[in-house]
């Protein structure tokens, strides 16, 4: 084995390279999956179709017009709650307050005034859910106000 300073072997400085080559497409490959879901969460936050979240809540650090302030303000929100309590709230928020007017939005049991065009399915996919979560847990900076 060489030693500090020493030439170390072709076939060992490949196997090197080789490794550096594929843990950088493993990073890049990840980083580009997880801007993907950042991207579509950030959609389902805003689209009228899919969650329309912004109606409800605003986030300080969304740049956009008419955000909601019925529920609570969600800027910094993955400071405050984990991924496993968002995930909780967004699903069936009624099972943490009976009183809440947010519908659930990937539960499917025990609700009312449901068309039946829209039975047994969940607002969001869990695709959907799984890439808005990816969108909630990048708020971390708090409220400006």
């Amino acid at each position: 084995m060489p030693g500090p300073g020493m030439p170390r072997s072709p076939a060992r400085c490949l196997v090197v390279r080789y490794c550096v080559v594929v843990i950088s497409l493993v990073y890049q490959g990840a980083y580009a999956q997880v801007e993907d879901a950042y991207a579509q969460g950030r959609e389902v936050f805003l689209d009228r179709e899919l969650g329309h979240c912004v109606l409800c809540h605003q986030v300080t650090q969304l740049n956009v017009p008419f955000q909601g302030n019925l529920g609570p303000d969600l800027s910094g929100v993955a400071l405050r709650m984990t991924l496993k309590q968002m995930r909780a709230k967004i699903v069936d928020p009624a099972a943490d307050n009976p009183h809440t007017v947010m519908p659930a939005y990937h539960r499917t049991r025990g609700l009312k005034q449901v068309a039946l065009a829209y039975r047994d399915q969940p607002i969001l996919t869990e695709q959907q859910l799984t890439d808005l979560l990816a969108f909630l847990n990048t708020l971390r900076l708090g409220s400006t106000d």
